[in-house]
């Protein structure tokens, strides 16, 4: 290739990466919304016992980690939701979204603001080294029947840990 073909190939390329990857990283928060609101967001591993207390006690409780039903909301969904704004990468509220999306047999269950594929856009995008994370992601899509997704998805969670 010429030289002055090539420079222009590579500030061609260079300008698009520029123009495609803000647009790619910023479609996220455009399908799946804000990470930042009034009471977030805190990671979830390192948040003190106290803090994690003050939402378990009221809106992760057994009853709707179990998915048998709300216990601020009328609904698991509604306690999950609030949960995972708070802690977009709760691991338990994460699975616990994934199996309420499979009793209620869709992928935006009852009063949540996202669907499945949304709260682990959003965890991953709050904290994209949390293996777990991409672990339950990547169950999630085997679930869904996605295998060869899945199989991405663990791989990635494979070298989050190393």
């Amino acid at each position: 290739m010429r030289p002055q073909l090539r420079s222009c190939f590579v500030r061609f390329a260079i300008s698009v990466s520029l123009v495609v990857s803000p647009m790619a990283a910023f479609s996220g928060e455009v399908d799946c919304g804000p990470l930042r609101n009034h009471f977030g967001p805190f990671d979830y591993r390192s948040a003190p016992p106290e803090q994690r207390s003050l939402v378990e006690g009221a809106h992760f409780t057994p009853k709707v980690e179990s998915v048998a039903g709300g216990n601020t909301s009328t609904t698991a969904g509604g306690d999950i939701n609030y949960t995972l704004k708070v802690f977009p990468n709760h691991h338990r509220a994460l699975m616990a979204v994934i199996k309420l999306s499979e009793k209620e047999r869709t992928d935006k269950p009852r009063d949540m603001t996202y669907t499945v594929a949304c709260w682990f856009d959003r965890a991953e995008r709050f904290r994209p080294d949390d293996a777990m994370v991409k672990t339950l992601h990547g169950v999630y899509l085997s679930r869904k029947g996605k295998a060869q997704s899945a199989v991405d998805k663990l791989e990635e969670a494979n070298r989050a840990i190393a």
